[in-house]
């Protein structure tokens, strides 16, 4: 039986004058007999219980301060305002020229679909005006954009290769020499967070590619080149400096090959982009001492400066941003005041200023009201008396900058020398969280798996682990692969499969998401543990099956829905009676796998018997007991085969 919720504040007004009315006698030797509401002391006693009952509410509420501080404790904070990131690419046949899209540079969209917002890209990357595009893959060529997408690989194990024949309507000038530029692959189907979400996780690619250029003939290896796609595991840019041989050429080829590749499923490009960039929905703004910058920075430096001259070398001193400057992120904030003593000091944004020594030269934002809220000489430093102010700012964030693919872009200034659209939707921008949500998330995470303790800890660490497809674990405890017939104490093993579709009968995880596993488990581990990550063996298997009833031309229908129904009940993966996977370890049951069957089939259509044999184990094949696979092993159909037969088996004997 649990403890009822504590409450501090289940005294109601009511409560607390009663009591006290009650009292009245005790407390004054019954000399004050007169206890109706006339009785000025009675009046007395309501205020006090009014004011108590204010008091008494004010048990279970904790201030923001409070709840600052004891998110500090755990090491957590609220989530600041969140930008919303895209793709952008050339329009095709649109862009002009070749043009360098500098880091921080603004873009605004061209059409009033969004008002005022503004992007900027992260890093410097080249746009260049492309006429045509085509794929090259092991199917043959397509021109892009595609009409289906395509499959740059068919399985793991294989060689593969592919590559883009690029056609510019302008030669690559010699300015741009060394600048990266990027290609951005958008990969169907595909589960893992792309390169430019927020919840992207890095973790080693599936394969190693090589990649090339080939200019007027010639081959250029690249050496030092970025793949944004972790080994096309993910959807992202390839990026690359722009070499000399490049220069002054309108056409090119690049390729990129790897000699085994390990990928779990077929990938598949939906579309691909010469001179993408990654840019997203901020944009740093400098308010400095020195006018003359543009009118608009003059006018909000004038602002913030008069604020600056009016503030007084006492507590509660608050600045209103300006609101031309634009909404400020909250953690992207500094403020810089000159003082006559001591020159130039800067002050940082900060969650809350409950820590802060006399000293710390923090201040709060307020994004919605746009105000910097700084200390009282106790818990932040006064800013005041100052005579110039410096701010620097990152400006935008929150839900505004969300739109969808298809939007298009240009510079700020409106030179026409930019001419881009947005090929990913941008959905992940947001606003900053409450402290109600803080408190929520925070609640909720001290419920999540952070050591891999128990079975159901490694288990679900395992299958939940970001950057990689999701994947099937179980564990076996005690048990070394090494040493597969003793009990290892300190062993844990952590068998890993990829989820796979049911045609994909032998799904493999590539090794690195085994690396990526085992380090997140050996990092969670308990310390006298031992982590073995590894893939466990799916047997073959071969199923024989008798049916009665059926004519000759339903045969091969009735093979093709058995073998489906089947393929998939035996999945790693999709399998077994829940639809997870099977049992690691289940033995095969004629019984089990005929009532399957069954189900598929028409009425007046039998299952006579089902043989099961296991094709890598001579002599293991039955029709009637059951059939033991590895006490972790895993399964898979391998064949079928159909035996039909006019009447039933009873009337064959006879």
């Amino acid at each position: 039986m649990s403890l009822p919720p504590l409450s501090l504040d289940d005294l109601t007004y009511e409560d607390l004058r009663l009591l006290a009315v009650q009292r009245i006698a005790a407390a004054s030797g019954n000399r004050w007999s007169h206890h109706e509401p006339v009785d000025p002391g009675v009046t007395l006693l309501e205020l006090l219980a009014f004011l108590l009952d204010q008091q008494v509410f004010m048990l279970d509420q904790l201030s923001d301060s409070m709840l600052h501080a004891l998110f500090g404790l755990l090491g957590e904070t609220p989530a600041p305002t969140r930008c919303a990131r895209t793709v952008v690419a050339p329009l095709l046949g649109k862009q002009p020229d070749a043009f360098l899209l500098e880091q921080g540079a603004p873009i605004v969209p061209r059409a009033a679909e969004l008002g005022d917002v503004v992007f900027t890209a992260p890093q410097e990357s080249v746009v260049v005006p492309v006429s045509a595009m085509t794929l090259h893959h092991s199917g043959g060529e397509a021109p892009l954009p595609l009409i289906q997408p395509m499959p740059l690989l068919s399985g793991a194990g294989a060689a593969a290769r592919f590559g883009f024949e690029i056609v510019l309507s302008q030669p690559v000038p010699a300015a741009l020499e060394g600048k990266e530029i990027g290609i951005a692959l958008l990969l169907s189907d595909n589960e893992v967070a792309p390169e430019w979400s927020h919840e992207a996780a890095d973790v080693p690619p599936p394969a190693e590619w090589d990649a090339r250029l080939t200019i007027a003939g010639t081959t250029i290896p690249l050496a030092n080149w970025h793949d944004g796609t972790g080994g096309l595991r993910r959807s992202g840019l390839v990026r690359f400096a722009i070499p000399a041989q490049l220069v002054g050429a309108d056409r090119f080829r690049i390729d990129f090959d790897t000699p085994q590749a390990h990928h779990p499923v077929p990938v598949l490009l939906e579309s691909a982009w010469i001179g993408a960039a990654i840019v997203e929905h901020r944009w740093q703004r400098v308010i400095g001492p020195v006018p003359g910058t543009d009118p608009e920075s003059d006018a909000i430096l004038a602002a913030l400066q008069q604020q600056v001259d009016a503030m007084l070398p006492i507590s509660g001193n608050v600045m209103q941003v300006p609101a031309a400057l634009g909404a400020v992120i909250e953690d992207q904030i500094t403020a810089e005041f000159r003082h006559k003593r001591d020159g130039w000091l800067d002050w940082q944004a900060a969650p809350s200023l409950h820590a802060a020594g006399a000293q710390d030269r923090l201040f709060t934002v307020d994004r919605a009201l746009g105000q910097l809220a700084f200390g009282d000489g106790l818990q932040g430093r006064i800013p005041a008396p100052a005579d110039q102010i410096r701010l620097t700012a990152f400006v935008g964030g929150g839900e505004r900058g969300n739109h969808p693919a298809g939007l298009e872009w240009q510079e700020k200034n409106g030179s026409g020398a930019l001419a881009v659209e947005s090929i990913v939707p941008a959905h992940e921008g947001a606003e900053a969280e409450t402290l109600e949500q803080a408190r929520q998330r925070i609640a909720a995470s001290l419920l999540e798996r952070e050591r891999a303790v128990t079975e159901s800890d490694f288990v679900e660490l395992a299958e939940n682990l970001p950057g990689i497809a999701g994947h099937r674990a179980f564990v076996a405890v005690g048990h070394d692969p090494d040493f597969p017939c003793i009990q290892i104490d300190d062993a844990i093993t952590v068998f890993v499969v990829p989820r796979t579709p049911a045609d994909i009968t032998e799904p493999k995880a590539d090794d690195g998401a085994l690396a990526a596993i085992r380090a997140d488990l050996d990092a969670r581990r308990l310390l006298t543990m031992r982590v073995i990550v590894t893939r466990p063996a799916i047997r073959p298997i071969g199923l024989g099956i008798h049916l009665t009833g059926a004519g000759e031309e339903q045969v091969a229908g009735l093979r093709a829905d058995l073998e489906e129904k089947l393929r998939t009940y035996l999945h790693p993966t999709l399998g077994g009676p829940a639809g997870t996977g099977w049992p690691q370890g289940q033995s095969l049951r004629p019984s089990e796998l005929l009532r399957v069957a069954q189900g598929e089939l028409d009425q007046g259509i039998r299952v006579e018997s089902v043989s099961i044999a296991l094709l890598d184990e001579a002599g293991s094949s039955s029709d009637c007991a059951e059939v033991a696979i590895g006490e972790f092993d895993l399964v898979r159909l391998a064949s079928l085969s159909l035996q039909v037969s006019a009447g039933t088996r009873a009337e064959a004997v006879l």
